[in-house]
C-alpha cells in the first residue's frame, strides 16, 4: 500500500492545527505532499484538525495523535473504536484548563485483518475512489450536513453556507457525549482512499477532486495541493491518499 499525503498551514493561515496519523506514524506539517509504503494492507490511519484557537488547536490535534498509539496495534469493532474515542475524549477535557473550547474533529479508516472500518467525529472525511469517482463514506457531524439531509440545501450549497463551520459533534472539552459514525467497509485490489480535512472539501468541488484524483497518486497528490493554492483555500489543509496495489 502506498500514501501519499500532506498537511500545511495553507495559503491563509499563519499556523496549521492539524495532523496527520498514518500507519502508526504522525505528521503535523509538510512543506509539499510526500509518500510512504506499507509492506501490508493494514492499520489506522487518519486525518484531524484541530480547533479552539491556534495552541488549543494544536493540543487537540497533539493529544489524538497519541491517543491513536494506542490504538494502533490493535484490532477490533465499532464499538471498540467509539470507546477508544471517548477514552481519548476525556484527555482532551483533562487538558482544556486553559483551552476550554479545544477539540478537534477526525476521520479515518481502520484496516483490520477482520473487518476494515471507516469513521469520522466532525466534518473531516474519507473518500472512496473507484472508477474515476469519488463516493463520500463518512457523514459529517455539522450543522449544513443537517440541512442537507433534510433536503434544505445541496451538498455543493453547503460548501458555501455562512454556519458551514458550525460542528454538532467533535472530540472536544465542551462536547462530553460526541457522536462517533462508523461503519464496516471492503477494500479491494486497486481501491484509493482519500481522508481529509474541511480544508480541502470546502475549497474544492468534488469535480475538482475527482480530476485530480484520476491522476497517478503522486501526482494527484501534488494536483490537489496546487488546486488548493490556487483556490486560496481558506483553513489548513491536510489530505492523505491510500493506494491498494
Amino acid at each position: 500500500m502506498r500514501v501519499d499525503f500532506y498537511t500545511n498551514q495553507g495559503p491563509s493561515r499563519s499556523a496549521n492545527q492539524d495532523g496527520l496519523f498514518l500507519g502508526g506514524e504522525s505528521f503535523v506539517d509538510t512543506s509539499a505532499p510526500l509518500a510512504l509504503t506499507f509492506a501490508n494492507d493494514a492499520g489506522m490511519f487518519a486525518v484531524i484538525d484541530g480547533m479552539g484557537g491556534p495552541a488549543g488547536g494544536e493540543m487537540a490535534t497533539r493529544v489524538i495523535l497519541g491517543g491513536l498509539q494506542n490504538v494502533a496495534g490493535k484490532s477490533g469493532d465499532c464499538l471498540f473504536l467509539e470507546r477508544e474515542f471517548l477514552n481519548i475524549q476525556k484527555i482532551i477535557h483533562a487538558e482544556a484548563f486553559f483551552f476550554p473550547r479545544m477539540g478537534a474533529a477526525i476521520a479515518g479508516i481502520w484496516i483490520n485483518p477482520e473487518a476494515s472500518l471507516v469513521f469520522n467525529c466532525g466534518d473531516c472525511r474519507v473518500y472512496r475512489s473507484r472508477s474515476g469517482f469519488l463516493e463520500r463514506l463518512t457523514h459529517d457531524h455539522s450543522v449544513v450536513q443537517e440541512l442537507v439531509d433534510a433536503g434544505r440545501i445541496t451538498e455543493d450549497e453547503a460548501r458555501y453556507h455562512p454556519r458551514k463551520n458550525l460542528m454538532t459533534s467533535a472530540l472536544a472539552a465542551d462536547d462530553p457525549d460526541p457522536q462517533i459514525y462508523c461503519r464496516e467497509i471492503g477494500v479491494a485490489a486497486g481501491d484509493q482512499f482519500l481522508l481529509c480535512s474541511d480544508g480541502l472539501w470546502e475549497c474544492l468541488s468534488l469535480e475538482e477532486m475527482e480530476e485530480c484524483m484520476a491522476n497517478p497518486p503522486e501526482i494527484a497528490a501534488n494536483a490537489l495541493k496546487e488546486a488548493v493554492w490556487e483556490n486560496t483555500a481558506r483553513d489548513n489543509v491536510s489530505f492523505a491518499i491510500l493506494t491498494f496495489g
